[in-house]
């Protein structure tokens, strides 16, 4: 995303009242960002590289 990070994104969602679930895909683990991240709201953050069952194991997650 040029420009715009995860957070940055979750940040725009949050004062849009937005009520849509984030998950944050990265390829840079840093506890700072991560604790952010979730802060603000992220339903989850995963580390890149990610396979599809990682991420669909996420979403299910987050769906129960």
């Amino acid at each position: 995303m040029p420009g715009l990070s995860g957070i940055d994104v979750q940040r725009e969602l949050n004062r849009a009242q937005a009520n849509i679930p984030v998950i944050i895909i990265t390829g840079n683990d840093c506890h700072i960002a991560r604790e952010a991240c979730m802060r603000e709201g992220a339903v989850n953050y995963l580390l890149k590289p990610l396979s599809p069952e990682g991420l669909l194991a996420a979403i299910e997650v987050f769906l129960e």
